[in-house]
């Protein structure tokens, strides 16, 4: 359970990273990718559980692409 946790945190940090990259405001990006403020606020602060479906969406209306890896 605390590697879920972790996982999120990072993912959120993640999120977070791309919408301060972006120069947008939590409402603005929520906006973007379709989803409400308070979805995005869980994302970042890690408390929403992030599936792979949710992470390509924001990568498309971003723009962007993820890269994952092991370590």
């Amino acid at each position: 359970m605390k590697e879920d946790a972790k996982l999120n945190q990072q993912l959120g940090r993640a999120v977070w990273q791309l919408r301060n990259d972006m120069g947008l405001s939590v409402k603005d990006f929520a906006t973007k990718i379709g989803q409400t403020e308070r979805e995005v606020i869980a994302m970042e602060d890690g408390s929403k559980e992030l599936t792979v479906k949710e992470l390509a969406q924001i990568a498309e209306k971003t723009q962007r692409k993820i890269n994952s890896q092991f370590s």
